[in-house]
């Protein structure tokens, strides 16, 4: 049941990341202004903000993603500045310049992964889960 319990939650934080990008491309394309998503850990709570890219973090009003899930350093592979990781979309809706993916996993552990991905530079972005065998040493692609 708790294994359930994990991946209902994994699954609640991927389309809530998802649904922040498209969120951020979105408004990257109709205000013509280079728009961010930006990942966090505070105080052991992953949490997320869209925003334009000229906001300073600080200032930013941050979102919580469920409090089982947290973000998997050693396969999230967005930019990193500051401890927070960020995408940004350019006035066309396209990736500003870094492809990347942030990848979920369980606190209470286990090998369920989440992950949302840009995968083309033309903003194209997907969800995933974990796979049996790595693709250059990750196993969410």
């Amino acid at each position: 049941m708790l294994a359930f319990l994990n991946i209902q939650s994994l699954n609640a934080a991927q389309n809530e990341v998802y649904r922040a990008l498209q969120e951020a491309k979105n408004n990257s394309v109709h205000q013509k202004l280079t728009w961010q998503v930006s990942f966090r850990e505070q105080n052991e709570i992953s949490q997320w903000a869209v925003h334009p890219q000229t906001v300073n973090s600080t200032l930013l009003k941050w979102h919580d993603l469920s409090s089982k899930v947290q973000i998997d350093d050693a396969e999230t592979t967005l930019t990193q500045s500051s401890g927070v990781w960020r995408i940004q979309f350019n006035f066309k809706g396209n990736v500003n310049g870094q492809l990347g993916r942030l990848t979920l996993s369980s606190k209470d552990g286990g090998k369920a992964k989440r992950c949302v991905i840009a995968s083309t530079l033309i903003g194209a972005i997907r969800m995933a889960k974990e796979n049996r065998s790595p693709q250059n040493g990750r196993f969410c692609y």
